[in-house]
């Protein structure tokens, strides 16, 4: 269930962000600014480019408490005081039922997913933004990185079969369905799923000498038992990497990357 600040305001800003209906905000703008809608749809798109989620959270979505995605979110919103001091991971906090008027401030957004926690800071217009991690800022690209639309869990674990179908030279074929419901020739299949943001794109099976893009990544970590052959994959939330992960490397045979010995190539 979303927490949400209950803050009042004794005015509601314009709204100039996607042109979004106002919003309780926790705050009064001095000159003018967005609503908390408009706002916080922002930071959740900029959020969901840097993980690599499509298509992007939205507040509405979160707020419903019911999240039609494979994997856990939530946020919380706070206002920030700003009057003395710009835009930083130090800038005071505001209680609750606090108001300024005719001041400087902005807000601290809280974005939990998959049980990790987020901060990101903005102004009132959304013109700054940063990310802090322990009051320190930490770099952050907003920009899209070209990920497309979220798997299932299911559906990332059907691309782990295939490819395990093929490593182990399976004459029959396997799935989820023929996991769950087994043929007389289904090669005997158990398997695990599980939603994962990683720290960097290398899904946390790196090849060696290779630096990868430092940004959080979301993929599904697929267990396989295939025959009692155990296979460990990582799928990226696109489909478009399916990392078969050995000995904490990643195998010459892993989809959407080109591996050898010495460097590996996300494509």
């Amino acid at each position: 269930m979303i927490f949400r600040r209950g803050l009042l305001a004794l005015v509601l800003v314009v709204a100039i962000f996607f042109n979004a209906v106002p919003q309780p905000a926790p705050t009064l703008a001095q000159d003018g600014g967005a609503s908390t809608l408009g706002l916080t749809n922002y930071i959740l798109l900029l959020f969901s480019n840097y993980v690599g989620i499509s298509p992007q959270l939205t507040a509405a979505e979160l707020e419903l408490g019911e999240l039609n995605r494979p994997f856990s979110a939530r946020y919380r919103f706070s206002g920030l005081d700003l009057r003395d001091a710009p835009l930083s991971c130090n800038s005071r906090v505001m209680a609750d039922d606090e108001t300024i008027t005719n001041g400087r401030v902005g807000f601290r957004y809280l974005i939990t997913l998959q049980g990790r926690t987020y901060e990101f800071r903005t102004n009132l217009t959304g013109s700054q933004v940063i990310r802090c991690y322990f009051g320190e800022p930490i770099d952050f690209n907003g920009s899209p990185r070209g990920i497309g639309a979220t798997l299932s869990g299911d559906a990332a674990t059907n691309a782990a079969m295939r490819h395990a179908q093929g490593y182990l030279g399976l004459e029959s074929p396997i799935s989820v369905e023929l996991a769950n419901n087994p043929q007389e020739n289904t090669p005997r299949t158990f398997y695990q799923w599980f939603p994962w943001v990683y720290l960097d794109a290398s899904l946390a099976c790196p090849a060696r000498g290779f630096t990868y893009d430092v940004r959080d990544t979301f993929a599904f970590r697929v267990i396989l038992n295939v025959q009692g052959r155990y296979l460990d994959y990582r799928v990226r939330g696109d489909g478009n990497v399916v990392l078969l992960c050995r000995g904490g490397r990643p195998d010459e045979s892993s989809i959407g990357l080109t591996v050898n010995r010495f460097e590996i190539t996300d494509s």
